[in-house]
């Protein structure tokens, strides 16, 4: 059995942060400009108001930018996400 760091199941992993940028900046009105992961969850969490963050729509955009910047997910699903909310 090869040892760990030669697993094909650990060479396939890879890390993702929360500094990951999008391949295309969100770009909002007033010059606001959303390039990271970090800059569109921080976004979601000061522009949508509390009364609003229960929607599926703003739920699906933080579990995308989430999932994108802990688990590794694809980092274009959340940018899709984030401009469905009507954030981006």
């Amino acid at each position: 059995m090869p040892p760990a760091s030669l697993n094909p199941v650990l060479l396939r992993s890879c890390v993702v942060s929360w500094d990951s940028r999008f391949a295309q900046p969100i770009e909002l009105p007033g010059g606001v400009r959303l390039a990271s992961l970090r800059e569109a969850i921080l976004h979601l969490v000061n522009t949508v108001p509390s009364s609003e963050r229960s929607l599926p729509v703003v739920l699906t955009a933080a579990e995308m930018i989430t999932s994108a910047a802990e688990r590794g997910g694809p980092i274009e699903f959340a940018r899709i996400a984030t401009l469905q909310a009507g954030i981006g």
